[in-house]
């Protein structure tokens, strides 16, 4: 019995991370996209559509620039060289 009741508890915090994970970063993703609209008016879907590439870590630098934007340029700014910083690291 005990190793059955393992298993379950197992199985059940491999699920909760595997589920959480996708959906925190999509939160936060949201939550970065809002105030951004907030902050520097509506985000057009080309530029929006580069923010949901960013990862998880991008993410959250975006949320700590932001606050330090006042126009769309900087942030097209900020996504163009982390954008660059991405693709070296790729290579």
């Amino acid at each position: 019995m005990f190793y059955i009741e393992s298993a379950m508890r197992i199985s059940y915090e491999v699920g909760l991370q595997e589920g959480f994970g996708p959906g925190f970063e999509q939160g936060e993703r949201r939550i970065v996209l809002r105030l951004l609209s907030r902050r520097i008016g509506e985000i057009d879907a080309k530029t929006q559509k580069r923010i949901e590439r960013l990862s998880l870590r991008q993410l959250e630098e975006l949320s700590e620039a932001l606050l330090g934007f006042t126009q769309a340029p900087d942030l097209k700014r900020w996504l163009s060289i982390h954008a660059k910083r991405r693709a070296k690291r790729k290579a």
